[in-house]
């Protein structure tokens, strides 16, 4: 341990500004301030545009629309760390102004290559903290900037460790698809027919990974698959020049994955899953903990934790199936309801009459404390997108999942979900509708809560629960590779 302590480092941390990103680089953060007593500065980026993102919102976000470029190196905020805190993670401020978007692909389309627009503004930062003490020694950022950090620590001769914040099964998709393992002729041409051949297979025998389905493959918004092109040029570029892959993962979910080479060295430092609070705050929402006092006053292992994530959204229609499956589920939930859960509908608080129906069954709330939730004694399973953070924080808890995944990443995630990890259940659309029914709702809620299905993949659930402890032990899977990381920036 003492020889991991020889250099006083001091880390530049980078995340793409969306609440899934955030969270586990300030997690990866946190736990090299605490254990190897590094100095951080972590950037937060904050977004502005016509619709302030309610989903993210900050106090940033409530202020006028603006039409301004984006910040000058000047503007960059500083705010010290707190002397009362035991941590040395100080944090840093820039402003990113993008175009309203016209959808939900034009919204991360604008975000991902906005965020390109900041490298000026960065590698400013940079020289101003190799002025500092200690000064800058390494830049940690997420995948999904590497346009405008890699070429920043090449330029500086600083080593860049990029922080993969989803499954790296999605990712070993995307090194396959640059290997030539398949090629995105062939994912432009399932894709078209999603719905009607989810269940193909589209290809098997890559190395890592089990047999994809269509279905499995990352949903295509807009038609032009960027998010394809966008994360395979990250990728290629991350290969060949960054010092270091961190993942947010561990042998037991994704030891095939984890073993396949990627040229530059790769460390799983997961389950990144810890409360983030005081000067490692990252919320972009103001949670309510009014929820943890109504989940008090439940019967232990009774409720069913319902939240689709910071971005995901539904249509009025899936809604009120859900709705109406839930509610004939008789079951105790508590849900996490964004005002722009519903595609063009606004929501201020959730409607009356729904939580009337449910016969005080029911709890709402606008954004929770999730890990406390996950970790409360009353709740039993999830309803979740399957965001990886969100994934990640259930099976740490053990808490198995009733899977409905939205877009990108979530599909592969509901897979490893229910078919590898045996933790949950899938909600399936109808071929007519094309809608999740509330017939469906009902039964894999029933299933989840009451049936001998449920208790199985609980039982399952538990099993990962005590892995996830014992990666934070000292000697643990995770406890070793960030040591290791700590010893190969040294």
């Amino acid at each position: 341990m003492e020889d991991t302590k020889c250099r006083q480092h001091h880390a530049l941390a980078v995340p793409l500004p969306g609440q899934g990103h955030i969270n586990p680089l300030m997690r990866l953060c946190k736990r090299l301030a605490a254990e190897h007593d590094f100095t951080i500065t972590f950037l937060d980026i904050h977004r502005h545009h016509e619709e302030a993102a309610a989903a993210e919102s900050s106090p940033a976000a409530h202020q006028e629309p603006s039409s301004a470029p984006a910040a000058a190196a000047h503007d960059v905020e500083f705010s010290p760390p707190d002397p009362a805190q035991k941590l040395d993670i100080r944090r840093a401020r820039l402003s990113l102004y993008l175009p309203p978007p016209s959808s939900p692909a034009a919204r991360l389309e604008g975000l991902f290559e906005g965020v390109q627009t900041l490298a000026p503004q960065i590698e400013q930062l940079l020289l101003r903290l190799q002025q500092q003490h200690p000064p800058i020694t390494c830049l940690i950022s997420d995948l999904f900037v590497t346009a405008a950090t890699q070429h920043l620590a090449d330029k500086l001769q600083l080593p860049r460790v990029a922080l993969i914040p989803c499954s790296h099964s999605i990712i070993l998709h995307f090194h396959h698809l640059l290997e030539g393992g398949f090629s995105l002729e062939e994912v432009m041409k399932v894709s078209i027919q999603r719905e009607l051949l989810r269940e193909n297979v589209f290809k098997e025998g890559l190395q890592g990974l089990p047999t994809l389905k269509v279905d499995d493959l990352m949903e295509n918004f807009g038609g032009d698959f960027f998010m394809y092109t966008f994360t395979c040029k990250a990728l290629e570029e991350t290969k060949n020049k960054a010092h270091a892959f961190v993942v947010n993962s561990f042998e037991e979910i994704e030891g095939n994955a984890l073993k396949v080479n990627m040229k530059a060295p790769l460390y799983a430092v997961g389950p990144l899953v810890e409360p983030l609070e005081k000067e490692a705050s990252t919320s972009l929402l103001e949670e309510d903990d009014t929820c943890l006092l109504w989940l008090d006053q439940q019967p232990c292992s009774s409720v069913l934790f319902i939240s689709f994530g910071s971005i995901a959204s539904i249509s009025l229609a899936q809604f009120e199936e859900l709705v109406a499956g839930l509610l004939s589920s008789r079951q105790r939930f508590l849900w996490v309801f964004r005002s722009n859960l519903i595609n063009d509908v606004v929501f201020t608080t959730f409607p009356e009459q729904l939580l009337s129906e449910s016969c005080g069954r029911g709890y709402v709330v606008s954004w929770a404390p999730q890990v406390k939730v996950l970790s409360h004694c009353s709740i039993h399973g999830f309803l979740t997108h399957c965001g990886w953070n969100s994934t990640l924080e259930a099976i740490s808890r053990g808490i198995p999942m009733i899977c409905f995944p939205y877009f990108a990443d979530q599909f592969m995630d509901a897979k490893l979900i229910v078919q590898e990890w045996k933790v949950g259940l899938r909600l399936r659309k109808s071929k007519e509708s094309g809608l999740v029914d509330r017939e469906e709702v009902e039964r894999a809620i029933r299933a989840l809560m009451d049936e001998k299905e449920g208790q199985i993949l609980h039982k399952n659930a538990l099993v990962l629960k005590q892995v996830c402890d014992q990666n934070y032990l000292s000697g643990g899977y995770a406890f070793k590779n960030l040591q290791a990381l700590v010893q190969s920036l040294n």
